[in-house]
C-alpha cells in the first residue's frame, strides 16, 4: 500500500532510527539520485549540527501524515474513500498525476475493489463531478459530499 508521497527534495526513514528493521520501499516516478546513510551517521550529524528541533519537526510531520492518510477516521464509505484519495491526486505535481491512472492510485491507497473504485469514478464522470482523459484525473469540478 502506498503510504506516501514527496517531491525532491526529500528526506525518508528518519522516524525508523531506532528500526533494525525497515521493509518499505521507495518507488520513484521519474529518474532521481537516492543517497543512503548509516543510522549511526545520521545520529552523529544530528548530534553534532543540534538538528534534534529540526528531527523533531520533520516527524511531526511524518506522523501528521501518516495519521491523516493512514489511520481510520471513523468507518468511511468506499465513496468517502475515494473522494478523499482524488482531492489527494489532484494535489500532487501534475506529470506523476498524469503518469496514473486515478483507479491505480486509490487502489495503491486503499484496499478497495477495482470494480467498486470503477464504478465509483464512472458514476462521478457521468455526472460531470470530475474529468478524466484515458483514466488521467484532469479536473474536480465539485464532488458531491454523498454518493
Amino acid at each position: 500500500m502506498m503510504l506516501s508521497t514527496a517531491r525532491s527534495p526529500a528526506v525518508f526513514g528518519l522516524a525508523n532510527l531506532t528500526d533494525i528493521y525497515f521493509n518499505d520501499y521507495i518507488k520513484t516516478v521519474s529518474p532521481c539520485l537516492i543517497g543512503t546513510l548509516a543510522t549511526e551517521r545520521v545520529n552523529e550529524i544530528i548530534k553534532e549540527k543540534a538538528l534534534w528541533g529540526l528531527l523533531s519537526k520533520q516527524l511531526m510531520f511524518v506522523y501528521s501524515r501518516l495519521y491523516n492518510n493512514v489511520m481510520p477516521q471513523g468507518a468511511p464509505t468506499a465513496y468517502e474513500m475515494i473522494r478523499q484519495q482524488l482531492v489527494k491526486l489532484m494535489e500532487e505535481d501534475e506529470a506523476y498525476r498524469l503518469s496514473m491512472t486515478a483507479e491505480r492510485y486509490i487502489r495503491e491507497k486503499t484496499q478497495l475493489s477495482r470494480s467498486g473504485v470503477m464504478r465509483i469514478l464512472a458514476d462521478l464522470k457521468t455526472g460531470g463531478f470530475i474529468e478524466m482523459e484515458e483514466g488521467r484525473l484532469i479536473k474536480i469540478n465539485k464532488l458531491p459530499a454523498r454518493y
